[in-house]
């Protein structure tokens, strides 16, 4: 799903959308060492290197992996691109690090909530004192509660072929099901293909006490990257912002 997602995402304006919102937090917390978790083809940890970050990007897909070191040659930056999932961050990138975020509702691909809370400790365990961490996923219940089983459709052209992708949700507990239709143009023949996987439904109220088990101080909750605090019948998201206790040895200003 990499080069799909590589495809359909529309970089520029998302960047454009969510880089301010973690470059605010990052500069109001002294950050300068962060950690991109889940970082796909490594757009987010290009960009923030572009402003200066000493950047490390960690993902399980080895594909996604050589796009990003890719992506970071042409743009020449140096980022740290490793192989590596949420719950073994201490063996594969030991820190300590000024920030952690992940986005793109990543956490939701976890099995279990237990599989959520590990992580979070993993975020904790590679935090600096005082370090923050960012992470985003989709606020189920609003979504459910407002019916929206339609995530997307987006079109794209890969090596010279039309593509429509329709994503749909299939809600459940503790699970959603996930739909992909992607329709493809062969010549004057349309073909559509079918793609599945699931995501952890994680209520926000929920996700937002796992952060405070995981040991995390002022766990913050917003409804979109411009701010907006969290209201379960609106937002679309819920982006955690918690800190680490205590404070850092020394300033980590860039």
């Amino acid at each position: 799903m990499a080069s799909l997602s590589d495809d359909f995402s529309r970089w520029e304006r998302r960047l454009t959308r969510e880089e301010p919102f973690l470059t605010g937090i990052f500069d109001r917390h002294g950050v300068r060492r962060v950690l991109d978790l889940a970082c796909g083809t490594g757009r987010h940890a290009v960009r923030l290197a572009e402003r200066g970050y000493e950047v490390t990007g960690v993902d399980l897909n080895a594909e996604s992996l050589e796009s990003a070191r890719s992506h970071a040659a042409q743009r020449g930056v140096e980022v740290s691109f490793v192989e590596g999932s949420f719950l073994e961050l201490g063996r594969v990138v030991p820190g300590p690090f000024d920030a952690v975020y992940s986005v793109g509702n990543s956490l939701s691909f976890s099995e279990t909530e237990e599989d959520v809370l590990q992580a979070l400790r993993g975020f904790l365990a590679v935090l600096r004192p005082g370090g923050v961490a960012v992470a985003q996923i989709l606020n189920y219940a609003g979504i459910a509660e407002r019916e929206e089983s339609v995530d997307f459709v987006r079109s794209f052209v890969r090596d010279g072929v039309e593509h429509v992708v329709v994503k749909f949700f299939r809600f459940g507990r503790p699970r959603w099901d996930v739909e992909f239709v992607t329709v493809r143009r062969e010549g004057e023949v349309w073909r559509a293909e079918l793609g599945h996987g699931d995501l952890l439904a994680l209520e926000a109220t929920r996700y937002q006490e796992l952060w405070r088990q995981a040991g995390f101080d002022d766990v913050a909750l917003f409804g979109d990257y411009g701010s907006t605090p969290f209201d379960v019948h609106t937002a679309r998201d819920a982006i955690a912002v918690a800190v680490r206790r205590g404070r850092p040895a020394q300033s980590t200003e860039r």
